[in-house]
């Protein structure tokens, strides 16, 4: 007998019935499934929209943040044109400098609306453009520069530019020269060739060359006479040290032939108050360094607020450093036989440089000394006045011959009052000072 089928009797199995309930739990998990993805990507596109919201936001702020509320930095790339002078594409024109051949010269440019993220206004003139003039509102200065020219006028003062300016689809590029060298107020710096423009902080964006009255100070009494001058500063608290007792302590000869010994060493050095801010405290001597801080005070009565120290004392060792570069240099373009002697024009050997004194200190209103400064208010101004704090113009451009070197224009020495206003009315060098005093 079969018995299976006694066995199936009893409750029939209805398969039916789970089979129609396992497909509904698969459709509810697929929906599941399919809801929980769109709420994710809705989640994301909503993230998404307000990331971009946010950073278009950031983007618009930077755009209209004043650049003079805070150091506003324009990093630039360099490059070269090729050799039918054509530029090569670059990502970002106002951010990126040219370097253009020019005649038979070849120099980086800066384009005119770089002044615009510094704060500057620029107007232009012409159509076609003509020249641009570069306003410099909160102190009252500006600059204009004509197109393919390389001279510009600078608060009704002509200078002459490293290069001509060139303009490149609508934009005028300027060499990068005046931002070096007659900007007040910003940094350039060249690194992996780039260049960073930055603002530096301390003062206003300005001109280097400003308009002032160069008139010297008046003297209240007969020109050889120790009364005190007339300045508009209260200058009281240095009048000791710009015009020394002991005035003959400071009157001595440095250069080639007299040198001074590898270990001489100021022994009273003070900090400079008005160092460039750009470099290390410089220092001088007590009665050089009040009496530098003394003049470059009443410049700023003056008007010229952008006058500093930029070197002062240098030891020794700094003046062998700075002397063997220079004969390298001198060797590469006169050969060795010609290098030091050609050397010895600009910088002087180890020994021989009044900056080891302590009473010698570069003043200027540039990135570094040139002969651009020359001839510019601020210079005038230095030249027919420094000799009432103490000071003399120590290589006058006429007296080369004679000092053995260049003429610069930036290089004062401290000598006190009294000598100092002797050597100015007589016109002479110190050198020729020290020979007149030994006939006198």
């Amino acid at each position: 007998m079969n018995n299976s089928g006694s066995k199936r009797t009893g409750k029939p199995v209805n398969k039916s019935v789970p089979h129609k309930n396992k497909s509904k739990k698969k459709l509810s998990h697929k929906f599941a499934k399919f809801v929980g993805g769109l709420f994710f990507f809705a989640l994301f596109y909503i993230i998404m929209i307000l990331l971009s919201v946010l950073l278009l936001f950031l983007s618009v702020s930077c755009r209209h943040k004043d650049p003079g509320a805070s150091q506003a930095d324009i990093t630039v790339v360099s490059y070269e044109t090729d050799q039918k002078g054509a530029l090569k594409q670059v990502e970002n024109q106002i951010n990126t400098p040219i370097k253009e051949t020019v005649g038979e010269s070849t120099g980086a440019y800066l384009p005119v609306s770089a002044f615009k993220m510094l704060g500057a206004d620029i107007t232009p003139a012409g159509d076609p453009l003509k020249s641009i003039t570069v306003n410099l509102d909160s102190v009252g200065e500006s600059a204009s520069f004509m197109v393919n020219s390389d001279k510009a006028n600078v608060n009704g003062t002509d200078i002459t530019l490293d290069n001509k300016t060139v303009i490149r689809d609508g934009e005028l590029f300027i060499p990068m020269d005046f931002f070096e060298n007659h900007v007040f107020g910003i940094s350039v710096t060249l690194k992996d060739n780039k260049y960073t423009v930055k603002k530096t902080g301390f003062e206003e964006l300005s001109f280097v060359n400003k308009p002032a009255d160069p008139t010297p100070l008046i003297v209240e009494s007969d020109y050889f006479t120790d009364e005190p001058i007339k300045f508009k500063s209260d200058l009281s608290k240095y009048e000791q040290y710009m015009n020394p007792e002991n005035r003959d302590e400071y009157l001595y000869l440095v250069n080639v032939s007299n040198l001074l010994s590898e270990d001489f060493v100021p022994e009273d050095l003070r900090n400079v108050q008005y160092t460039k801010p750009d470099r290390a405290k410089q220092q001088m001597s007590l009665n050089a360094q009040m009496a530098v801080d003394a003049m470059l005070k009443e410049a700023r009565e003056y008007g010229f607020d952008n006058l500093w120290v930029t070197s002062a004392y240098r030891s020794y060792e700094t003046q062998s450093w700075l002397f063997d570069n220079e004969i390298e240099a001198m060797r590469e373009e006169y050969g060795d036989e010609f290098a030091e002697e050609k050397a010895k024009e600009s910088v002087n050997p180890p020994g021989a440089s009044e900056h080891q004194t302590g009473l010698t200190a570069d003043i200027h209103t540039l990135s570094s000394a040139s002969l651009k400064f020359a001839g510019t208010p601020a210079a005038v101004w230095l030249e027919e006045n420094a000799q009432y704090f103490g000071f003399i113009l120590r290589y006058p451009e006429d007296k080369t011959e004679i000092t053995g070197i260049m003429y610069e224009p930036w290089h004062f020495r401290f000598v006190g009052r009294y000598h100092a206003m002797r050597i100015t009315e007589l016109g002479m060098c110190l050198e020729e000072y020290m020979k007149y005093l030994e006939n006198f």
